[in-house]
């Protein structure tokens, strides 16, 4: 029986008795949050019986009045879309790649005006479940974004004479001063150049790869490889993109998909668009790296042999 204060003689008709008219008196609160839902589940609506509620217009109208008084749509379910948005990019961000990849798909679903980010998005899972094949049908399917060089092959390079130029062209000629002192081998300089080139115009995925490319040197080796897949998925038909992040892999020991991001490349440049490919110093480079790649692997191959023995 439940205590009373200031009840001497609890109802007759109740487990914990009531106040008389008049009587100053108070009740013991439910001592958790579990037992008041309790409460409210058991079905007791007041001068409403239960049933009242389970009306499917009356919970669109109790929806209505909740989004009319300001309550966020997040809160009414765990299902909601912002939820989903949260759980995909943690699952990304903890390598839960399976979890990734069907979360954005229903992301895209749910929020079809933001298609083309999600795909990227799934496609970076599908990278990490060693699904290039997906992963670059994703990036594709999400379409190309328009990159200073697109710009400059669709506008004519101003003359300048009034003192201005266009962000793209600034772009531009930041990226090429940072190739430049890069191979003088300046990469500090090389580093701001990038960066200021990709203030400009982000979506730049030639200057994003070799942003990566000097960020790995300076040991910033996740952020390197951040940038280079983002690189890849604005330009999955770049051979050099996917060159650069093979290199990255290969130097940060993921030698798989290192191997994997090469053979992107080697398909990328057997596009049919360069003539007798094997006298091209680029395959050539991209041939050597296959064969550093393949021998590290037969090395550890040998040392994970020895240790078992």
């Amino acid at each position: 029986m439940t205590q009373q204060f200031g009840l001497a003689n609890p109802h007759p008709y109740t487990k914990t008795g009531v106040a008389s008219a008049g009587t100053t008196s108070c009740q013991a609160r439910p001592k958790s949050d579990k037992l008041f839902g309790a409460r409210f589940d058991s079905g007791s609506a007041g001068i409403l019986p239960a049933s009242f509620f389970q009306s499917a217009w009356l919970k669109t109208l109790a929806i209505t009045i909740i989004l009319t008084i300001g309550i966020p749509p997040a809160t009414l379910a765990d299902t909601s879309l912002d939820k989903l948005k949260e759980r995909a990019r943690e699952a990304l961000d903890t390598t839960n790649y399976d979890e990734a990849v069907d979360f954005f798909g229903r992301l895209m679903d749910k929020d079809p005006s933001q298609k083309a980010y999600y795909l990227r998005q799934r496609g970076f899972g599908y990278l990490g479940l060693y699904r290039f094949d997906l992963a670059i049908a994703d990036f594709k399917a999400a379409g190309p974004p328009i990159t200073p060089t697109d710009e400059a092959e669709a506008s004519p390079i101003p003359d300048d004479s009034d003192g201005s130029a266009p962000d793209w062209l600034k772009a531009l000629v930041l990226y090429g001063a940072g190739r430049k002192v890069y191979r003088a081998g300046n990469l500090q300089q090389s580093l701001m150049m990038f960066e200021a080139a990709l203030t400009l115009r982000p979506n730049f995925p030639e200057c994003q790869s070799n942003k990566a490319a000097v960020l790995n040197i300076f040991g910033q080796r996740m952020a390197a490889e951040d940038l280079a897949m983002q690189a890849v998925s604005l330009r999955p038909d770049s051979s050099d993109c996917w060159f650069d992040l093979a290199i990255i892999w290969n130097r940060n020991g993921k030698l798989d998909k290192a191997l994997a991001a090469a053979d992107c490349a080697l398909a990328a440049m057997n596009d049919g668009s360069i003539p007798r490919l094997e006298m091209n110093p680029q395959y050539q480079l991209l041939m050597k790296l296959k064969d550093e790649i393949n021998e590290k692997q037969q090395a550890k191959l040998q040392q994970n042999q020895r240790l078992s023995y």
